[in-house]
């Protein structure tokens, strides 16, 4: 646990640069757009996209993005390499591999790589269908596709990286984002919220979210 909750400060704190310069950017253009479209401000919908926005900035951080330095000036670098078509050897494509790494870590290591590995990948992805249905609502095979479309994404980009693409990686990203769409329906019906009737087609889409 305490190796779990380390590696998580570390990308928190990772993740803290970004933050600060992308967030502001998408405040002032939600800003904009609720202004041009004439859209009443509502809070706690404000609020969840703040922290699906947030949260995203957070997964980039955790897959794609540089991390940030400021000794001797601002640099940004990959730990173990450089960013470049170089870093695509290591990847996989066979579906099940990580059943070898799961032997392997409970045998040398007790299983800390997997919790931190394996469950972490699943567990990444499990915010982001959260906090989409409650935001936007929809069906649940529009989270597969989309769970399962930003994780290719990632890892065709991490071919560029110094890291391993690996199958297993969009297998388990797509299963936590189908987790937090069922958790995030669950607190849909424990909030025991009634659908209110709607004029327009806009509204009862909106209608669907939470918030």
């Amino acid at each position: 646990m305490k190796m779990v909750l380390g590696t998580l400060w570390s990308y928190i704190l990772q993740a803290l640069p970004y933050i600060i310069v992308f967030f502001p950017l998408y405040i002032a253009a939600r800003a904009v757009w609720l202004k041009v479209c004439r859209r009443r401000v509502r809070f706690r919908r404000e609020i969840g996209l703040s922290a699906l926005c947030l949260y995203t900035i957070f997964v980039l951080t955790v897959t794609v993005l540089p991390e940030v330095s400021m000794q001797r000036g601002l640099n940004l670098y990959y730990p173990g390499g450089s960013f470049g078509a170089h870093n695509a050897t290591s990847w996989n494509l066979v579906p099940g591999n990580f059943l070898n790494y799961v032997g392997n870590s409970l045998q040398y290591y007790g299983g800390a790589a997997l919790y931190v590995s394996l469950l972490g990948n699943v567990c990444l992805f499990v915010p982001l269908g959260l906090l989409a249905v409650l935001c936007y609502g929809g069906a649940w095979w529009k989270y597969l596709a989309a769970g399962a479309a930003f994780s290719i994404c990632i890892e065709m980009f991490q071919l560029l990286l110094p890291r391993a693409t690996d199958i297993d990686d969009v297998l388990c990203n797509t299963a936590g984002m189908l987790l937090g769409y069922l958790l995030g329906r669950l607190c849909l019906r424990l909030s025991g919220r009634k659908k209110l009737p709607h004029k327009s087609r806009r509204s009862r889409k909106t209608a669907k979210g939470f918030i």
